[in-house]
């Protein structure tokens, strides 16, 4: 039995039971933590290492076998069947074409009702190579040509007279005749063979239809105005330049040497589209003839307009393309002479753009 107040007897301390517990808590997490972080280590290699394997598997792997480079080389091999297959298509196409070409000529050619004249017409073919003879049969029957086959000749159908009336058979004094002086024609240096039609809008400038001076040079042509007739050839006049071809708009415009303006004057333009009905004339040089005039002897009209041309029943022929259409009110040009078969005159109206190289008539 300790006595109270005994200095001599030390007191035991213990530590309380929570304080334990806690240091083991401790201890036992920081443990955990670390376990962790090698769990974590050990998983972090493998997956390096499986993505250095996919890596290496992916270099190896052969690029052929890549979808995307597979997909690219079907469709490059779609694409080349597809122009191998038009290209043979278009061959064959026109090797087809060809050989109807060469079969309805055939048939023209022995349409004569005589067997020397077909054989004639048949060599004459062969020879310039529009109809093939590889095997020398066609050559064969014309060696025999009373044998040549042949076909009735067509009976022959009259074609209407057009109605062109010279200028110089009307009074020089004549609205017709003033009008008509502008306009001449464009033939080829040498024989000088006309081949369209052109007119004045300027001292030296001529208009005619683009389609006249395709794939030309000034050196390959002139303009002559004033043709009347075999003793009235007017003047012929070199061209500088061909300041303008507008396939779009139609039209042409050549800037000549001299001044042929200041003789046979220049042209006026309209300004304004044409209507259906208003009486109009057209001054050309058909066929590569006279200065003439349509719609004078048998009056013509408009019948048709579009936004870029209008359609007329004027007579026009060869050498007629880019004329001048007039009207008869005032003989200011409409548009000119663009084309013409079955369906009717088609004349192209005058574009802005052709406007611009207008200047002042004398006649106005």
């Amino acid at each position: 039995m300790e006595t109270e107040g005994n200095p001599g007897t030390p007191e035991v301390h213990q530590e309380p039971t929570e304080k334990l517990n806690e240091g083991t808590d401790v201890t036992t997490g920081v443990e955990e933590i670390a376990f962790r972080s090698r769990e974590l280590a050990v998983k972090e290699a493998e997956l390096a290492l499986r993505e250095r394997a996919l890596t290496q598997q992916q270099s190896q792997r052969s690029p052929w076998r890549d979808p995307v480079i597979l997909g690219i080389i079907a469709a490059l091999i779609g694409f080349m069947s597809s122009v191998a297959n038009t290209f043979f298509q278009g061959r064959s196409s026109a090797q087809a074409e060809r050989l109807k070409f060469q079969s309805n000529l055939i048939l023209e050619a022995i349409k004569t009702g005589d067997p020397a004249k077909a054989a004639t017409n048949l060599s004459f073919f062969v020879q310039l190579g529009f109809i093939d003879d590889p095997n020398n049969k066609i050559q064969g029957f014309i060696a025999h040509r009373n044998e040549t086959p042949v076909l009735p000749s067509p009976v022959s159908i009259p074609i209407p007279a057009k109605s062109f009336s010279p200028i110089r058979g009307l009074d020089s004094k004549s609205p017709e005749s003033i009008a008509a002086t502008p306009v001449g024609f464009l033939g080829s240096i040498g024989g000088e063979q006309a081949f369209c039609t052109a007119w004045l809008v300027s001292n030296n400038l001529v208009v005619t239809a683009d389609y006249c001076v395709k794939g030309m040079s000034p050196a390959d042509f002139s303009f002559r105005a004033g043709y009347l007739s075999a003793s009235a050839t007017g003047e012929m006049y070199r061209v500088n330049r061909i300041v303008e071809r507008s396939p779009q708009g139609g039209f042409a415009v050549i800037e000549t040497q001299g001044s042929p303006g200041t003789t046979y004057g220049v042209m006026k333009f309209a300004n304004r589209k044409p209507v259906i009905g208003e009486p109009i004339v057209v001054v050309h040089h058909p066929e590569g003839r006279e200065l003439s005039i349509s719609g004078v002897a048998t009056q013509c009209r408009v019948t048709a307009v579009s936004d870029v041309d209008f359609h007329h029943d004027c007579d026009t022929a060869g050498g007629s393309g880019g004329a001048p259409v007039l009207s008869r009110r005032d003989f200011s040009v409409l548009g000119m002479v663009y084309s013409g078969g079955p369906g009717g005159e088609v004349a192209r109206s005058i574009s802005s753009a052709l406007m611009k190289y207008a200047t002042p008539s004398k006649a106005e």
